[in-house]
């Protein structure tokens, strides 16, 4: 491993990422000999470690950092100065970021994201109260750890209150300013609840931009992404009506929780499962009754034909998909020729196309469980709950809720009528 400064304190392990002012990179601590931790470096980039500005921003991030000690907000351990610039050293939170989470699924769980919210409040509550404005509040800035801690980070352009009280305009990301900021105007604690209220409607809903949809469905978002500064709700108001919410729907959520649902949250795992579209989902066809008959008529004189009917009979009610390897197998199983097998097989799957059910034939099923859960449908993966006014072909469907933090699974057998919809909760 690379030394990073002439101390030999601090070893490079991997770079985590580079920003506007800084790069950092996970490296270990060697206070004394047989004894290191994991931590985080910043370094300042060197196409600017000479330049004064540079300097004076990065020394204004220390000294913010400093003065902070709170349990959601990432801790600065170390500052100074080698060759190269100065470096910041902070805690190494082993986990991932908002912004993973998003990637991995474009929504998160309510609950989960009342709970992160709640925790990003109180960060919030704590700089307030100590006059210091984040002013960049973004998914990439909200941590979670392995263990269900949620900490806040990046102070490289956080200022105390009286300093952006002024008007002129500031740095940050665009997409999560508020009104104010991006005019320039005079910011105040309301601009970082602003930005806060992004990050939760990007949570819940997927879209940084709240609509009127949006806003009846979660009507604590107008508290926080109202355009006019003075009619913002305060901080306090924020968090009460956030807490009664997430206590009424869902009851509380503890760390524990919040750290089995990071830890089996299937999203942020590697992709087992290929989400179906509504196009795939309705054209899915299955087999009809009549060619049930037909198939099983026709295999009635071949030994094993018994075999198969399980198959069969889960493709006739929709429960797995009709492929030709799936049928071909079929026939194999029953001990025919594999020339004779294949064609059977293809003439079997061109007549279930011919007769699978129309996508005009359709009606739709809405789904909520509590806390939340994975939903199946005929065994293709739906996503997440929740799942509102999803098109299935009429018919009867199985129904499978999975949640892998309680291991549990619910099953629905659901009737499907055209162009009616139907409305099932669960509560594991």
């Amino acid at each position: 491993m690379k030394k990073l400064f002439s101390s030999f304190r601090y070893e490079r392990i991997k770079p985590l990422g580079k920003g506007g002012m800084g790069e950092v990179y996970l490296a270990r601590f060697y206070p004394y000999p047989g004894v290191s931790k994991q931590v985080v470096v910043k370094n300042i980039l060197s196409d600017h470690a000479n330049d004064a500005l540079w300097q004076d921003a990065f020394l204004k991030e220390a000294r913010v950092m400093s003065g902070l000690s709170h349990s959601n907000i990432v801790q600065l351990l170390d500052f100074g100065k080698k060759s190269e610039g100065f470096f910041l050293v902070m805690e190494y939170v082993e986990g991932g970021t908002v912004l993973d989470l998003l990637k991995a699924s474009t929504q998160v769980p309510e609950a989960m994201a009342l709970y992160i919210a709640l925790e990003v409040l109180k960060a919030l509550a704590f700089l307030h109260q100590r006059k210091i404005f984040h002013f960049d509040l973004s998914p990439s800035n909200i941590l979670i750890s392995k263990s269900g801690e949620v900490k806040l980070t990046d102070f490289g352009i956080a200022q105390p209150l009286n300093s952006v009280a002024r008007a002129g305009r500031m740095p940050g990301k665009p997409g999560y300013m508020s009104p104010e900021q991006k005019e320039g105007k005079p910011c105040g604690p309301a601009s970082d609840l602003y930005g806060f209220g992004i990050v939760l409607c990007e949570m819940l809903t997927g879209q940084r931009n709240a609509d009127a949809v949006t806003f009846l469905k979660y009507p604590y978002l107008q508290m926080v992404l109202e355009p006019r500064l003075e009619k913002r709700g305060s901080l306090e108001r924020i968090e009460k009506r956030i807490s009664e919410v997430l206590i009424q729907t869902w009851g509380y959520v503890s760390q524990r929780d919040f750290k089995q649902f990071v830890q089996g949250y299937e999203p942020w795992q590697p992709p087992i499962t290929k989400l179906i579209t509504d196009a795939e989902l309705l054209n899915a066809p299955r087999v009809s009754t009549r060619l049930l008959k037909l198939f099983v008529s026709v295999a009635l004189g071949i030994p094993g034909w018994r075999h198969c009917l399980s198959s069969l009979r889960g493709m006739s009610r929709g429960h797995s998909p009709i492929t030709f390897n799936a049928i071909s197998s079929i026939y194999f199983s029953m001990g025919l020729h594999s020339s004779v097998a294949w064609a059977m097989a293809s003439i079997f799957c061109f007549l279930c196309l011919q007769s699978s059910v129309p996508t005009c034939s359709k009606g739709y099923v809405s789904l909520s469980a509590k806390p939340w859960a994975y939903v199946y449908v005929n065994s293709y993966c739906l996503g997440m709950t929740p799942v509102i006014q999803k098109a299935l072909p009429v018919g009867e469907h199985k129904i499978v809720l999975k949640n892998p933090v309680f291991s549990k699974n619910i099953s629905l057998q659901v009737n499907i009528r055209t162009d009616e919809s139907t409305v099932h909760r669960v509560s594991f």
